[in-house]
């Protein structure tokens, strides 16, 4: 069966939407949860649990590499993860300063 042009298009843009809208979504999610995270680390913090505040942000850097769109070569995941680290960091900082 062949199908033209405009029913092939018909079948891959309500793939595509769906994929961006999931994407969307997932983002919110991790968006989420990391600041959850990140609140917990500086509670961990403040209070001395350094192994708990060591373990949730560690947890949010990793949730911030598979934000979409996800990082494909070494080098992406390298610089991904140290931008992830610096941000976390800073956030924690300006969460325990307030």
């Amino acid at each position: 069966m062949k199908l033209s042009k405009w029913k092939l298009m018909a079948l891959i843009i309500p793939a595509a939407w769906t994929s961006i809208s999931y994407a969307y979504d997932w983002n919110d999610d991790v968006t989420q949860r990391v600041q959850t995270l990140i609140e917990n680390a500086a509670n961990k913090y403040v209070q001395g649990d350094y192994d708990s505040y060591n373990s949730d942000t560690e947890t949010a850097i990793n949730l911030l590499l598979t934000v979409e769109p996800q990082p494909q070569s070494p080098e992406q995941i390298d610089a991904r993860k140290i931008l992830a680290a610096q941000l976390v960091d800073e956030t924690v900082k300006k969460e325990i300063i307030s």
